[in-house]
């Protein structure tokens, strides 16, 4: 068993620079991986992540006219976008292991 298996990893600015290898490295190291930027760069980590054989995710985060503090509407977004990719895999396989960790990210991101 890989040391993050049946975990998510969120990461954001995971487009290029550290971001991307950090998604990189979480892949590798088993987890399932949401790359999350502000554009079109997120796609390309997906494919490597895929291609060196893990499981990600592409969520470009929209910024033009949000206005909210500390990036609430992204937070949600990341979320929401999560949650998708939890019920398309527990279609494929269920019992995977994907609801604590997105039960643990949405508490952090509460401040709770």
């Amino acid at each position: 068993m890989s040391l993050l298996e049946n975990r998510v990893a969120v990461v954001t600015g995971a487009g290029a620079g550290i971001g991307r290898a950090h998604a990189l490295a979480l892949a590798r190291a088993g987890a399932k991986v949401v790359v999350n930027d502000v554009n079109e760069l997120t796609h390309e980590v997906v494919e490597a992540i895929v291609q060196q054989g893990g499981e990600a995710a592409a969520h470009i985060t929209m910024t033009e006219g949000i206005h909210l503090p500390d990036g609430q509407l992204s937070g949600e977004a990341v979320l929401a976008r999560m949650a998708e990719i939890q019920a398309t895999d527990q279609q494929r396989q269920p019992a995977t292991g994907w609801e604590q960790p997105q039960h643990e990210l949405a508490k952090a991101m509460s401040g709770g």
